[in-house]
C-alpha cells in the first residue's frame, strides 16, 4: 500500500513518509504494555508520526497531476467523509472483541481451551446474517438508521454481557446477536456513504481510506481490551470482573458510534 501506481507507463513511486506512519504505531503499542520504562521511546514515535503525517499530506498535494494520490484529499476537507473513516475505525475496534471470546468463555465458565474456540462459530454465523441485514436495512431505511440500529444492538448486547450473563447458552444466544449487530455495522452502510460521496475516479481510493481506518482501529482495540482486563485483574488472575470491563469499554464504544452517525452531515440521498 506504501507505493502507488502511476497513471503512465513507469515504475511505481513510493510515498515514504506513509511506511514510517504505518512502522511507528505498532512499535508504540507494544512498549506501552511496560508502562513508563519506555515513555522516551513512545514520545519519539508520536512524533515521528505526527511529523510523518504532516510530510505525507505536504507530498500528496505536490503530486502531479497524472500520478494517483494514495487519498483523496479533496474528500478528507468534508466533514462527513471524515466522521465515516472515525466510524470505520470504532467498528475496527469492536470486530476486534471477537479475539477475546474463547478466552472469555474459558475463564469465565469453564469450558476446555480446545473447545471454547467452538463458541466463535455463533458469532460468526451472526456475523453473516448481519452482513445480509445490513444490505436489507440499507436499502429499505437507509444507511444512518442501519448504523444507529447495528451499533446499539452492539451496544446492548454488550451491556447484557455485563450484568446479566449467567451462563453459557444465554451467552451463545447474546453472542450470536453480537454477531448479527458487528456484521451489520461492518458491511453495507459505511462502504456506500464512503462510495457515494466520491466521484467515479475517487471512488475507490475512498473505500481504500475507509478499509484503512478500520484495520487501524482492529490494531488499536487489542491494547483497550487487555488494559482493560489488566485493571479488573485480582490477586493477578483475570475473571468475570475482568471481562465485565472489557464489555462495558465495548458498550462505550458503540455508544459513541450512535452519536457520530446521529450527528454525521448526510446528504438527504445518503441518508
Amino acid at each position: 500500500m506504501a507505493c502507488q501506481p502511476s497513471l503512465r507507463r513507469g515504475p511505481a513511486r513510493c510515498h515514504s513518509p506513509y511506511l514510517f506512519q504505518c512502522s511507528c504505531p505498532p512499535i508504540g503499542v507494544t512498549l506501552g504494555q511496560y508502562g513508563g520504562t519506555y515513555m522516551g521511546v513512545i514520545g519519539l514515535c508520536l512524533l515521528l508520526v505526527m511529523a510523518c503525517g504532516v510530510l505525507f499530506i505536504w507530498r500528496e498535494r505536490q503530486l502531479a497531476a497524472d500520478i494517483m494520490p494514495f487519498l483523496p484529499i479533496g474528500l478528507l476537507k468534508r466533514p462527513a467523509y471524515s466522521l465515516t473513516l472515525l466510524l470505520g475505525a470504532l467498528g475496527g475496534m469492536l470486530f476486534s472483541l471477537f479475539v477475546y471470546i474463547p478466552t472469555y468463555v474459558h475463564v469465565v465458565f469453564g469450558m476446555p481451551v480446545r473447545r471454547a474456540g467452538m463458541v466463535m462459530v455463533g458469532v460468526g454465523l451472526g456475523s453473516i446474517i448481519g452482513s445480509w441485514l445490513g444490505g436489507l436495512l440499507v436499502d429499505n431505511k437507509g444507511k444512518r438508521f442501519t448504523l444507529v440500529v447495528s451499533s446499539l444492538l452492539i451496544g446492548v448486547v454488550s451491556i447484557l454481557i455485563t450484568f446479566t450473563l449467567t451462563s453459557l447458552p444465554m451467552f451463545r444466544v447474546l453472542s450470536l446477536a453480537l454477531g448479527i449487530g458487528l456484521g451489520a455495522m461492518m458491511s453495507s452502510p459505511l462502504q456506500v456513504i464512503a462510495g457515494n460521496m466520491a466521484d467515479s475516479a475517487n471512488r475507490m481510493r475512498a473505500m481504500g481510506g475507509l478499509s484503512a481506518t478500520k484495520k487501524i482501529g482492529t490494531a488499536i482495540a487489542p491494547l483497550i481490551f487487555a488494559t482493560a482486563i489488566e485493571v479488573g485483574k485480582s490477586g493477578g488472575q483475570a475473571g468475570l470482573p475482568s471481562f465485565r470491563n472489557m464489555f462495558m469499554v465495548a458498550a462505550v464504544i458503540a455508544l459513541l458510534a450512535v452519536l457520530i452517525t446521529l450527528f454525521i452531515p448526510l446528504k438527504a440521498k445518503d441518508e
